[in-house]
């Protein structure tokens, strides 16, 4: 089982569930290898959005066989899901191309698109536009690098942030030329308004911990 995310800290729920942790040196921001409930788990993520995820996508399934499930966070633009929920794709579009992906299991559409979206009503507009129930920016990369590859392709992913919850930054501004989040640009940001922007990115990453709780727990009692 390969699963790939964009950043470590969305295996967090997971790993309580894992045994016998090694370390990949594939030049990726994470890559580890593990054992839990009678079945070998391979772990990357290297960054958000489509290009640093296809990069880990392809690090792994260049070295490891098996399904490849893009897994983590995802905001949500139905408004029946709720931060904590699963979702699991049944397609996923790709926002860039129109391209439609697949996953062979029961489930809605997930629009997976290079940024993040912020307000409240950005994404109810998303929901009434393209039919999607949740957003993400890795899941189409990952799609298409396990299409070339031959590989099975799912999507298992959580809620962090519901449709009506505008987020306390404009996050696609403090991307790197690499396209990872800069931490230290966030942080400067939130101290610039502490007031105003603090208590809300604390709230987010409350959000982030119990949802990446609930995704591990699916992930280790439901896949198979």
């Amino acid at each position: 089982m390969i699963l790939i995310a964009a950043e470590a800290r969305e295996f967090a729920g997971l790993m309580p569930f894992l045994d016998g942790l090694e370390e990949f040196a594939w030049g990726l921001d994470y890559a580890v290898s593990a054992l839990g409930q009678g079945r070998r788990w391979v772990l990357a993520a290297n960054g958000p959005g489509p290009r640093l995820a296809r990069q880990a996508a392809a690090g792994a399934l260049e070295r490891v066989q098996g399904t490849v499930i893009s897994t983590g966070f995802c905001g949500a633009l139905d408004p029946s899901l709720a931060v904590g929920d699963i979702f699991v794709a049944a397609t996923v579009l790709d926002a860039a191309s129109g391209a439609q992906y697949g996953t062979g299991t029961p489930g809605g559409v997930l629009l997976s698109g290079d940024r993040v979206f912020v307000t409240a009503r950005e994404k109810a507009e998303l929901h009434e536009s393209t039919g999607a129930k949740a957003v993400d920016m890795e899941a189409a990369a990952v799609a298409q690098t396990a299409t070339e590859f031959g590989r099975a392709f799912r999507c298992v992913r959580v809620v962090s942030d519901a449709v009506d919850q505008d987020l306390p930054l404009d996050f696609n501004r403090y991307r790197d030329a690499s396209g990872r989040f800069s931490k230290r640009r966030i942080l400067s940001a939130a101290l610039a308004h502490p007031f105003k922007v603090l208590p809300h990115l604390i709230q987010l990453d409350r959000q982030a911990r119990y949802a990446a709780r609930q995704l591990g727990e699916h992930l280790v009692h439901a896949i198979r």
